[in-house]
């Protein structure tokens, strides 16, 4: 079995995909706003890249940390997504967290 910080980080990545399956098929010029609007992710910086954005985000994931479920362990992780038009969602990769606040999209 993993340990529970495994486990954590595993689900701060399922929280990822789920951001990058949002921005898929939308304009790459709407991506951060998208996947701002998933729950628990952060936009930490959007980039203009050739045919798209590459945005970095910060989400987290939870574990139980005992056998009795009484501690639980909270992994915060950062992700790179390359949103580029008409593709599949893109795939998060794990990368340090920039310093700073998240950014704000307007609806």
């Amino acid at each position: 079995m993993p340990s529970p910080e495994r486990q954590a980080s595993d689900r701060a990545r399922e929280n990822a995909r789920a951001a990058a399956a949002r921005a898929a098929g939308g304009p790459p010029a709407d991506a951060g706003r998208l996947v701002a609007e998933v729950r628990g992710v952060e936009v930490l910086r959007a980039t203009s890249v050739p045919g798209g954005t590459a945005l970095v985000i910060r989400t987290s994931g939870r574990a139980r940390g005992d056998a009795f479920g009484t501690e639980q362990v909270t992994m915060r992780r950062c992700f790179e997504l390359t949103v580029v038009a008409a593709e599949a969602p893109p795939r998060p990769h794990h990368v340090a967290c920039p310093s700073g606040t998240p950014l704000t999209f307007r609806p």
